[in-house]
């Protein structure tokens, strides 16, 4: 069995691992430290940007989400923020654990807890020849989790689209 090596983490940012550069595979060349990014770093940023207009930016116009805990795609930045806000409060904790780059797409494997319970799955964008997102895909694991959360993601969704309007005064 192989054995399991820590590598330590930068003061200044204690959940990054600090590599040395005589640990780097010689194909990285001479990768300055900023190319280094945890997991899951740009898709964070996206998914946490303030407003509409700057998260829409990230992605074409069409873009889609398929997902297990759905019943039909998410289609569209309004449908496809409202439901990242949703999901978002929903973990009790989340954290992406790898993150592989090929091409156009980038697969994003991530473990969390939902309800006290271990959650984790795969988050797989696709990106148009300008770098725009075009489509997402998202999946849970275990089975239990999936029913679970797509029970609690109905019910928040169901709030977000169908808030009553305030009366005009």
């Amino acid at each position: 069995m192989p054995s399991i090596v820590r590598l330590p983490t930068a003061a200044a940012r204690t959940d990054t691992p600090i590599i040395p550069r005589s640990l780097l595979p010689f194909w990285l060349g001479d990768m300055g430290e900023q190319q280094l990014l945890t997991p899951g770093q740009d898709w964070l940023a996206i998914i946490k940007r303030p407003t509409q207009a700057a998260f829409a930016s990230a992605f074409t116009d069409g873009v889609i989400l398929d997902t297990d805990v759905t019943n039909e795609p998410i289609r569209g930045t309004v449908a496809l923020r409202d439901f990242f806000d949703a999901t978002r409060a929903m973990y009790d904790s989340i954290g992406f654990v790898h993150e592989i780059n090929a091409g156009s797409r980038t697969c994003l494997e991530w473990e969390g807890k939902f309800q006290d319970k271990d959650v984790a799955g795969t988050t797989i964008l696709n990106r148009d020849p300008t770098g725009a997102i075009e489509s997402i895909r998202l999946y849970h694991r275990p089975y239990h989790q999936v029913l679970a959360f797509s029970v609690e993601l109905s019910r928040r969704m169901a709030e977000i689209r169908y808030l009553p309007s305030l009366p005009n005064r």
